[in-house]
């Protein structure tokens, strides 16, 4: 889809000639309608999600050092996954018509709304925040539906018949495409990409970084800030088919270590950012592993490539930089796989010790005594 370097935001102020409006009548452009949604939510609620997600957490939870307090889910997270989104259609097998790009973008203003009522299973509150008047456009209840439908399975869990929980969120799309007005809406398509911009989003925009430092958040929540201060924002690279994720860590954050809330424990577990960084590229490669189930023939993306580099103060380099790709070579029910079991090559000193970040900070004191 060819979105000439700007974005779906842009595309759709104008879209094809005979696409402006719906086919069943309606006096509104599909940006137009998009577009009072997006200010009221931004007026009325987007600055307000954040804090209230946490407001939420402390009337529920007595615990301080629990309480999860929420990086940016405002304004600026909602542009971030708007840039990802489309960074992703960009594939040249990805053409979206005017109507699913007007749901997408609809979903994705409103996939976060629910955390206004609480961050536990916020995205299925969706249809509550709509229900309290959250959406003075005109949307016909179809439009509502396949907004609430595409937006809720960005995270959380689907509740199978028996009553258990599976991550397959996508199950809870009884079909992967459908029709309104008259337009093929490829809704597992749509789902997809907004769940993956969403996992791509987190970046040091997101963090608070001055609660961080100044250690005045809930220390179960200190790794999920310092993690996004440290990453660059992503780069879908479709040429090499490839996304590109770039950090940097400090000295002083590299030796530290840094609370996250357990909820099989129930307690705080101590991590250090390298640790993160290997579980959460983890987490992106099964991701993108999992959403491109939905986006095949579409978007094709094979791997996840990352650059961790090491800095002192000074800015200068204290151990040289990290690279590995994560590419889909195992077999896929295999559990319990680590990130050196997928990377050990990429991920090891060549006398075979693995770059762990005790392994890491024992080379620098080496360097440094030898200077």
């Amino acid at each position: 889809m060819n979105l000439e370097n700007g974005t779906l935001e842009d595309w759709l102020k104008t879209p094809p000639a005979d696409a402006k409006y719906k086919k069943g009548g309606d006096e509104y452009p599909f940006y137009s309608k998009y577009d009072g949604f997006k200010d009221y939510l931004n007026k009325n609620v987007h600055n307000e999600t954040t804090k209230g997600a946490i407001i939420a957490e402390i009337f529920n939870n007595p615990d301080f050092d629990k309480i999860t307090w929420l990086n940016d889910h405002g304004p600026e997270h909602i542009k971030t996954v708007i840039q990802r989104a489309s960074l992703l259609v960009e594939s040249k097998d990805c053409n979206l018509n005017p109507r699913e790009v007007f749901i997408l973008l609809n979903a994705i203003q409103f996939h976060d709304v629910g955390n206004f009522y609480g961050r536990h299973n916020h995205e299925k509150k969706i249809i509550e925040a709509i229900k309290e008047g959250l959406s003075p456009a005109v949307f016909d209840r179809k439009e509502v539906k396949l907004i609430k439908d595409i937006a809720q399975v960005h995270g959380g869990s689907y509740l199978e018949n028996n009553g258990s929980k599976s991550k397959s969120t996508f199950k809870s799309i009884t079909s992967p495409t459908t029709n309104s007005d008259s337009y093929t809406i490829r809704l597992h398509l749509l789902a997809s990409i907004l769940r993956f911009a969403d996992e791509l989003a987190d970046d040091k925009n997101r963090a608070d970084s001055k609660a961080l430092k100044e250690k005045t958040m809930p220390k179960g929540s200190e790794i999920y800030h310092a993690y996004a201060l440290c990453l660059e924002p992503a780069i879908i690279n479709h040429e090499e088919r490839r996304i590109e994720l770039h950090y940097y860590i400090n000295k002083e954050d590299l030796y530290n270590k840094f609370g996250k809330y357990d909820n099989e424990s129930d307690s705080i577990v101590e991590k250090t950012l390298l640790e993160e960084i290997y579980d959460r590229t983890l987490k992106i490669h099964y991701e993108r592993i999992y959403c491109s189930k939905y986006w095949k023939k579409y978007i094709d993306l094979d791997s996840i490539w990352v650059k961790i580099e090491f800095y002192s103060d000074a800015f200068e380099e204290i151990h040289p930089e990290i690279t590995y790709t994560l590419t889909d070579s195992e077999y896929p029910n295999k559990d319990g796989l680590t990130i050196f079991d997928l990377c050990r090559k990429e991920l090891s000193y060549g006398n075979g010790d693995l770059l762990t970040t005790e392994n890491i900070i024992k080379k620098i004191k080496e360097n440094e005594q030898s200077i």
